[in-house]
């Protein structure tokens, strides 16, 4: 079984790509990217140029945490564009913290069907 699974999708209106992970542990993220985790963590976002990313322990797998990392991800976006966050006018980032929300659920949940099958 695969340790670590992804899931890309082109980022509308905004544009750019996101790019979910689901792992087991974040030791494959880190070599890959690079990083060096000191602390633990059930999630993680972090971008470079115009990708965006965000991998998730399959252990930590919670709406809570999927809504954390989406606003996460908003805030990056909207920093990487020179948006300011309005709350008086906050439709647009609703609508992409719908969308951030959705698709990380639809890759995070290809990766949970996917790993039933294998153990089939």
């Amino acid at each position: 079984m695969n340790t670590i699974h992804s899931h890309r999708i082109h980022i509308p209106i905004y544009g750019g790509v996101l790019i979910i992970y689901s792992v087991v542990d974040f030791t494959e993220i880190e070599k890959i990217f690079e990083f060096d985790l000191q602390d633990k963590f059930g999630a993680i976002t972090w971008h470079r140029n115009k990708t965006f990313y965000a991998a998730f322990m399959v252990d930590y797998i919670t709406p809570e945490n999927i809504a954390h990392e989406a606003k996460h991800i908003i805030n990056k976006i909207f920093a990487d564009r020179g948006i300011l966050l309005d709350p008086t006018n906050d439709e647009p980032e609703c609508y992409l913290l719908g969308w951030i929300v959705k698709e990380i659920y639809k890759g995070l949940h290809i990766k949970i069907i996917s790993t039933l099958n294998e153990t089939k």
